[in-house]
């Protein structure tokens, strides 16, 4: 038995030190954020700051999990949707960039109240909300998702064809709210969607949707990706070139600008989109699929509970293998009705179990420096 154990740990360590094997574990960098454990030569940047600032590179470097874990493995972060390792290697190396000054939940509640009463963005009794809510039958445990339910989800084309797919949420009547690296990359979004290969909200008017005029258009848009390259938010900022009409396809959800709303521990959240399940029927039509928000601990006990959040598994269906490439929206309903939006999905842990409870994904929260930064975007919208 210990011999197989020597053989395999040898393997192991043989295809990391060539670059062949990579375990993406979560990590936090320097600045904070959340990251993932890579091999060193994978992580675009890393040798140039370390070339151009060794010392203090390299005690970053070597104090860090990953290094613990593996010397050849650093703990790398994201820039225009790739790996790379964050530090300013122009910078002084015992400095650091300015950090963006916290803001407090009564100055982000202030200013979105203000916004409220321009109708700019909505109360939240008027967003968030959809028909499929007022059904008797509880559909939290079936991936497909009504026709008439997560009408702000909106499915976003790339520039450049990808294989993954990326999913954002309609926030008003002129901004679409996606990860940062599906915002980079947009060149439109389209709204009204519930099969990604029609035109038209439903092909056919079956009779448990004759209440509903589902023959409406697939509404679709050009986007301009608003950045702010002095304070890059965990999110991307989408303009469309022509505002949207509200109806019963499409409708923006709720932003957490109150502070007691909050998703609480144990409390269902869904992960929402399309191309989830391994399931050729039902490839095309938009899914969910139900977590659980759950202690740090039981994903991974170095996260940074401020920038990420633990998502475990309540269901036990097998998902689409580009699953683990894609970056839904996580969204929960709170006790007022309204559904509101945690944040992104961003990573899927390892696993070699087909356990439920060992099915776990991270999201990246939506801060309330990022939620600040949203709502002074939008102010702009006013006054222009």
């Amino acid at each position: 038995m210990f011999v197989y154990l020597f053989i395999f740990y040898s393997v192991i360590s043989i295809l990391l030190l060539v670059g062949k094997c990579e375990f993406a574990f979560p990590c936090i960098q320097w600045n904070k954020h959340t990251g993932v454990c890579v091999n060193v030569d994978s992580c675009t940047g890393f040798r140039q700051a370390l070339n151009k600032n060794r010392s203090f590179v390299n005690d970053l470097w070597t104090n860090s999990q990953c290094y613990q874990y593996d010397p050849n493995t650093v703990c790398c972060g994201y820039l225009d949707g790739k790996l790379h390792f964050t530090f300013d290697v122009g910078s002084v190396a015992t400095t650091v960039s300015p950090k963006t000054p916290s803001a407090s939940y009564e100055e982000v509640w202030d200013q979105y109240s203000s916004i409220i009463k321009t109708e700019v963005l909505y109360s939240p009794d008027r967003c968030g909300k959809q028909q499929a809510d007022n059904r008797l039958i509880d559909r939290s445990y079936i991936p497909t998702v009504e026709i008439d339910e997560f009408t702000w989800l909106a499915d976003i084309i790339p520039k450049e064809s990808t294989n993954g797919l990326c999913t954002g949420v309609v926030i008003n009547h002129l901004y679409v709210l996606t990860s940062y690296s599906c915002g980079f990359d947009a060149e439109k979004v389209r709204l009204g969607v519930y099969r990604l290969n029609e035109t038209t909200t439903c092909d056919v008017i079956s009779p448990k949707d004759d209440y509903l005029d589902c023959k409406k258009t697939v509404e679709e848009r050009n986007v301009e990706f608003i950045s702010d390259p002095n304070n890059i938010p965990e999110v991307g900022l989408l303009k469309l070139e022509r505002s949207i009409t509200f109806n019963e396809f499409i409708r923006p959800i709720c932003l957490p600008f109150e502070e007691n709303v909050e998703p609480k521990l144990n409390q269902n959240m869904f992960v929402s989109g399309w191309n989830l399940l391994d399931d050729e029927g039902a490839k095309y039509s938009k899914q969910k699929l139900l977590y659980r928000l759950a202690h740090k601990d039981e994903c991974y006990r170095h996260l940074n509970e401020e920038t990420t959040f633990c998502l475990v598994a309540t269901h036990n269906l097998n998902v689409n293998t580009e699953f683990a490439e894609g970056t839904e929206p996580i969204m929960y309903q709170y006790n007022n009705g309204s559904w509101y939006l945690a944040g992104f999905r961003w990573l899927t842990l390892p696993s070699n179990s087909n356990e439920i409870n060992s099915k776990r994904i991270l999201g990246s929260t939506i801060t309330l420096n990022t939620l600040k930064w949203i709502l002074d975007k939008i102010q702009l919208l006013i006054k222009t």
